[in-house]
């Protein structure tokens, strides 16, 4: 069946048949605008705004004249505002607006457990953005919550708890922190006893965890995960299949493991979230941190010879890219050569300074073993880890 566009023509016959019948014509005006705005705004956000915040007048004067039946619609409305106003880098009004489709979501939710929680999530993640941590938690908790009375078995779960990990974290809240990816990390090894099949994404999870415990000053724990993240590469095929979702898991957990290392965005500028995808962020976060990668290259090209320094730049490199990349097909040629670079030089590092401890050196080979696993080689991410855990044990 052909859609037929909206007009400008259409439009109008809309507003006009709004103004004779209110009652039963504003939600079909609402809608031809919501359309309209789609398209209007395809290459340019800003054109399609004027539609949309019109559309969503109409839903609010429907909701003010006690129109319960219209809260869905209000709900989708708003939700698309606040999507336009991030991709216009409208950013103070996107959160605005997000936390407006809340309000809705809980409206329209027959039960508390019923609320929308992609809502939550994205209102969450705003928070985060623009530093209002404690808020984020408070939101994001509900999340987890609403994910907890689901049981054990839902990847959605981890997710939400990884996002709850890192605003309490960001909130001062080190120790909540942990105990989330605590949490996290029992559901992960129950749902790989119950399907086998995602065992791969368990030892990138793993591993990540452990490059966080790491930097949080718990290196028990670390090295635990890493010996147990060894142990399922062990019992994979050497050769796996290239992935998406891997490649997704691998980008969340080693930006995060990262994030103290990156400059904070000056202020009154929004800033990445980092351990979430960035197909989450707003549109402006996006844009500065892709921004940034220019800087990087250009101080990796000033650095001569080998240096923390220069380890450094490569890890942060590393990271912004695997967070900027959504082919898995080219991570080999465009991650790993800046990853493998970075564990022949802790290797030349540490032989300058035996006596250094190997903490540098394993974080490169645990890097190095994630994105082995994205890109399908078990065996080689096997290898990595199983060198960190000696390094570890001597």
């Amino acid at each position: 069946m052909r859609i037929q566009r909206v007009t400008t023509e259409m439009l109008g016959e809309l507003w006009l048949e709004a103004q004779r019948r209110p009652d039963s014509a504003r939600p079909a005006l609402a809608a031809g605008l919501m359309a309209y705005a789609w398209r209007a705004g395809l290459d340019r956000p800003e054109r399609g705004l004027p539609y949309l915040e019109e559309a969503a007048d109409v839903m609010r004067s429907l909701l003010a004249d006690g129109g319960d039946e219209h809260v869905d619609g209000a709900f989708r409305v708003i939700s698309r505002l606040a999507l336009q106003y991030s991709r216009a880098h409208a950013d103070e009004l996107a959160l605005a607006a997000r936390q407006e489709a809340v309000a809705l979501a809980r409206r329209a939710a027959p039960r508390p457990a019923d609320v929308d929680k992609k809502a939550l999530l994205d209102l969450a993640r705003g928070l985060a953005e623009a530093g209002r941590f404690a808020e984020a938690v408070t939101v994001q908790t509900e999340v987890v919550e609403l994910y907890r009375d689901r049981g054990a078995g839902d990847s959605g779960a981890l997710w939400a708890l990884l996002g709850l990990a890192v605003y309490l974290d960001r909130a001062g809240r080190s120790e909540a922190s942990l105990e989330a990816d605590r949490e996290a990390l029992a559901r992960m090894r129950q749902m790989a006893a119950e399907q086998p099949v995602i065992r791969p994404t368990l030892a990138i999870r793993m591993a990540g965890f452990a490059l966080w415990f790491t930097a949080a000053a718990h290196p028990r724990e670390a090295g635990e995960l890493l010996r147990e993240a060894a142990a399922i590469c062990a019992g994979l095929p050497a050769v796996g299949s290239p992935s998406g979702v891997y490649m997704a898991i691998q980008a969340a957990h080693f930006a995060r493991s990262g994030a103290r290392a990156e400059p904070a965005a000056p202020g009154g500028l929004l800033q990445p979230v980092l351990g979430q995808s960035m197909y989450h962020w707003s549109f402006s976060v996006r844009e500065s941190y892709r921004a940034g990668l220019d800087a990087i290259d250009q101080a990796l090209a000033a650095q001569a010879g080998d240096s923390v320094a220069l380890g450094d730049l490569l890890r942060r490199r590393a990271i912004r890219v695997s967070v900027l990349f959504d082919e898995p097909d080219r991570f080999h040629e465009d991650v790993m050569p800046t990853l493998d670079r970075a564990v022949v030089l802790e290797r030349r590092l540490r032989a300058a300074d035996p006596a250094a401890h190997p903490g540098r050196l394993v974080q490169a080979l645990t890097d190095q073993a994630m994105a082995l696993l994205v890109i399908g080689d078990n065996a080689g991410a096997g290898r990595a880890l199983n060198e960190a855990v000696d390094l570890l044990g001597r």
